[in-house]
């Protein structure tokens, strides 16, 4: 299981060309290679077309609402809403043989946390089918009134977690963050047929490693930290690979209550083939410079 590298941020560019569909005669949007409903401040900066942010818009929503939406809310994540998020939320609870809600503060709402552990891509194993996809699924639970402090039998907690949907923002993030380390040119897409257009074909390139995971040693307190890191490996049949592997809210720490030090899961993304451009960049820093945040084009969520 590799470890992921302390991560960056702040913008860097320009690429000048949709790292997606490749259009550089359009209007080009700064790009979030991590979400910025998930606190991503690690940017691309003309990097996405409006055609392609509003693919990709499209699934990060629901990660950031179905999947983490409980938690983004008790966590106060940032977000490009007008309105102000609400300082209380009435929760969903049962008594007895009644229903109702009751309202909590945000500071006293104990959210759960989906950690998602998927399975290494197919395309290292083997599976007999490309479609073949094995997701294990836990919850954490974070600092918050009980539904014994609250007087009650049960609290109702209501979310969906779509795999496609899960895996594309993966793929998006690695795709970007290779993009980011090499250059749009500097490796073979795979993956941004998948990214535009669900398909089953992600769980080949997108998995994980099951095993549980540390939290990152520099965790800093109350500060939302995402971890990446680039690689090179061969496939079984001999190709060389780029990928990249992801840490989210890696300084989460001890999120399996049985195990100290244990982290959100990591996940690889297979994310091309390399290219005659490859080798001479890896390693070598970011290929786009870092530039001011007074730099940009439109932003996106």
């Amino acid at each position: 299981m590799s470890a992921p590298e302390e991560p960056v941020s702040g913008r860097f560019g320009p690429v000048g060309q949709c790292i997606y569909c490749r259009s550089d005669n359009v209007t080009l949007n700064i790009e979030h290679i991590i979400p910025y409903s998930l606190d991503g401040t690690l940017e691309l900066l003309a990097a996405s077309c409006d055609i392609c942010t509003k693919a990709t818009h499209a699934f990060e929503g629901h990660v950031a609402g179905q999947i983490f939406g409980d938690w983004r809310f008790q966590a106060d994540f940032p977000s490009r809403r007008r309105t102000k998020r609400a300082a209380t939320v009435d929760v969903n609870v049962i008594s007895g043989r009644t229903s109702g809600e009751i309202p909590i503060d945000r500071q006293d709402y104990r959210a759960f946390v989906p950690i998602i552990r998927l399975e290494r891509p197919n395309i290292f194993d083997r599976r007999s089918e490309p479609e073949e996809f094995i997701m294990h699924c836990d919850f954490a639970a974070t600092k918050g009134l009980s539904a014994k402090d609250m007087g009650v039998d049960f609290v109702i907690r209501k979310g969906q977690i779509n795999p496609s949907k899960f895996c594309r923002m993966l793929a998006k993030i690695a795709h970007g963050y290779a993009v980011l380390s090499l250059g749009i040119d500097g490796f073979d897409h795979l993956l941004t047929p998948m990214i535009l257009k669900e398909g089953e074909r992600i769980f080949w390139y997108v998995g994980g490693y099951p095993e549980i995971a540390p939290a990152l040693n520099f965790a800093i307190s109350d500060t939302i930290i995402h971890a990446l890191l680039i690689w090179q490996k061969d496939s079984p049949d001999g190709e060389s690979l780029v990928g990249v592997d992801i840490q989210l809210f890696a300084n989460l720490r001890d999120v399996h209550p049985d195990v100290s030090g244990s982290g959100m899961p990591i996940y690889s993304v297979v994310v091309g083939n390399s290219n005659s451009l490859t080798g001479e960049r890896f390693g070598s820093g970011f290929f786009y410079p870092k530039v001011s945040k007074r730099s940009g084009s439109t932003p996106r969520d």
